[in-house]
């Protein structure tokens, strides 16, 4: 069985498109970085892709509403053990296309149990 899923931070991603205008997106390729505003910026999100995929920051009129030290990821449970996208991940695409950031080739999980996943961020 293979999972696929299309979903990261749903309501982040609702939140800034329903922000208004076009915001911005900066790929750091050196460290890794991306960092998406909306027009306003009264939203920001910033993903780490060094070695994995994790929001470790995500800021909201100014409040910093996820933990950078932890941040947020995806992942699944299967027979008592957690695969994410943290870290460990097979190689896998990000890119500006145009006014998103796609994040593509995402596969993690167990050999009986693999998952996929495609991001889709847009300001």
């Amino acid at each position: 069985m293979e999972i696929t899923s299309r979903a990261c931070a749903v309501i982040v991603l609702h939140a800034l498109a329903a922000a208004g205008a076009r915001g911005d997106i900066v790929l750091d390729a050196a460290r890794q970085i991306a960092t998406i505003t909306d027009a306003k910026g009264t939203l920001k999100l910033q993903l780490n892709y060094h070695g994995g995929l994790v929001v470790d920051g995500l800021s909201v009129l100014g409040r910093q509403v996820v933990a950078p030290s932890t941040g947020a990821c995806t992942g699944v449970r299967v027979h008592d053990k957690w695969f994410t996208t943290r870290d460990g991940l097979q190689p896998f695409q990000v890119k500006v296309e145009g006014a998103m950031l796609a994040v593509r080739e995402i596969h993690y999980g167990p050999s009986d149990f693999p998952v996929s996943e495609e991001w889709t961020l847009t300001p």
